[in-house]
């Protein structure tokens, strides 16, 4: 379409010092006699470009005009590229390429080489450690069947049961706490859902479409209200006091007389928390509240039983 070409072209200029005409002609897959109609349209509709001969010629727009009508600062644009990058590193979404093009494409071209090369300084990597290319595979799935609103079908595993089968609409990839989520309409329990994306086994794209609800997660579920709570007390060793603090708001962590490091938080009640809190190994011990005490005491002798055994010793 002609409308769009000429403002793709304006937004080109307005954010270059200089294009020829053979760039645009090239990017836009038209000849350059078409190029040069497009500019004295352009010129028309009351945009001043003006135009450069010779070898290094091209087109540009006159700078008090290119200054007065900048949106974006090239700061702005380099977090929006990386940002865009880190995500669709994981969805791997053709749309988000497009828009990565064309936001680097805004920028003068002495910025998108220097983007170019620094490319590596910033890194965002949002898939879990130890997540096979199954994991990403799945999310790639569900984002293809959220954007041509088909059903999904998988077998879901809960920590308590054995998987069931369901069939779902898909709506929103969510990404929180470490953890990527889906949020849908399923048709088994007829109500939306929250999926963890890891527990979903099976998972195939159906040929049924669906009609998308109005309804987005932000209606259906608060994070902070979700399931019951747990309030925990926990010392660790200063040893691993880098770890505590990655893990752990420092409004939530004192200091005793040796340098160890008291945690008072609140956590989801769940099964996680047990493994959560083992995972430091002898390098903590629940203060409170007792029966979470008691239960990780069993589970180090259980540990402790288990390594006896397996080693001959009795």
């Amino acid at each position: 379409m002609r409308l769009d070409r000429l403002l793709s072209i304006v937004f080109l200029l307005l954010n270059r010092d200089k294009i020829a005409s053979a760039e645009l002609a090239k990017k836009f897959n038209v000849s350059t006699r078409t190029i040069f109609r497009d500019i004295k349209t352009i010129n028309e509709a009351g945009i001043p470009v003006i135009s450069y001969g010779g070898a290094d010629g091209g087109f540009s727009i006159i700078e008090d005009y290119r200054i007065d009508k900048q949106v974006l600062t090239i700061k702005e644009m380099y977090a929006i590229v990386h940002a865009l990058k880190g995500v669709n590193a994981s969805l791997q979404n053709s749309e988000i390429d497009k828009i990565i093009d064309k936001i680097c494409d805004l920028m003068p071209r002495k910025f998108t080489i220097e983007e170019q090369s620094r490319e590596m300084a910033v890194a965002i990597d949002l898939i879990p450690w130890g997540m096979s290319g199954k994991y990403q595979e799945n999310i790639r799935k569900i984002n293809h069947a959220i954007e041509n609103c088909l059903v999904i079908k998988f077998r879901y595993n809960k920590i308590d049961a054995a998987g069931e089968e369901r069939q779902v609409e898909p709506m929103t990839i969510l990404f929180k706490g470490y953890t990527w989520y889906l949020f849908g309409f399923c048709r088994l329990r007829k109500d939306f859902r929250i999926f963890r994306i890891s527990r979903m086994k099976d998972l195939a794209i159906s040929g049924i479409i669906f009609q998308r609800k109005t309804k987005n997660y932000q209606d259906c579920v608060n994070w902070e209200e979700t399931g019951q709570k747990i309030a925990l007390k926990l010392k660790f060793s200063k040893v691993i006091k880098t770890a505590v603090e990655d893990n752990f708001s420092e409004d939530n962590i004192i200091y005793d007389e040796a340098g160890n490091l008291i945690v008072t938080t609140t956590m989801p009640e769940s099964g996680w928390v047990y493994g959560f809190i083992l995972s430091f190994g002898s390098f903590v011990e629940v203060l409170e509240p007792l029966h979470y005490r008691e239960f990780i005491k069993n589970e180090g002798e259980k540990i402790f039983r288990l390594y006896q055994e397996k080693s001959g010793f009795i």
